[in-house]
């Protein structure tokens, strides 16, 4: 058997992230301010639940088509990479409600917004390309019968607490 064949599955994930860069381990983490080039482009391959050290948040995956800023992934991706991105409470429920897998989207972060109420909450806008074609995905990368509608509470990647991301 020829194992030079052999292809890591592993390995550490690109993820876009587009309000922050650095790390809280590293103490190195800045806010970053939304604009014209916090967006990314890509088809929709699934939403992996039950993620993060209390296994609340959810990470959506992507195959990258375009980034506006390559300073939002966290590591260097091209066409066709698969990029990973922490969910927030809103992004989690316009991406559960709004996103069939396969289809082409274009997700933008519009920055930190204020509620009626007056709390702070990240904003994301999701718009589809009618037009695109809708890759299959396969049957790995569907959602879980099990919860159609899971909670929308989260824990970013560096572990804070997404409570101040909710819009009420």
């Amino acid at each position: 058997m020829d194992l030079s064949n052999f292809t890591s599955v592993g390995g550490n994930s690109v993820n876009w992230e587009p309000k922050q860069k650095g790390s809280t381990k590293e103490k190195n983490l800045e806010a970053l301010k939304s604009g014209k080039t916090s967006y990314i482009v890509g088809y929709y391959l699934e939403t992996m639940h039950d993620q993060g050290k209390d296994g609340k948040s959810m990470i959506h995956k992507i195959k990258l088509v375009k980034v506006g800023d390559v300073k939002h992934l966290s590591g260097e991706a091209e066409e066709g990479d698969t990029v990973s991105i922490w969910g927030t409470g809103v992004l989690n429920d316009r991406m559960i409600k709004n996103v069939t897998p396969g289809e082409c989207i274009l997700i933008k972060w519009e920055g930190k917004v204020k509620s009626k109420a007056g709390r702070e909450y990240h904003s994301w806008d999701i718009m589809k390309d009618p037009n695109a074609e809708v890759i299959s995905v396969g049957e790995q990368f569907s959602k879980p019968a099990e919860s159609p509608e899971p909670a929308v509470t989260a824990t970013e990647a560096s572990g804070n607490s997404d409570e101040d991301d909710l819009p009420f």
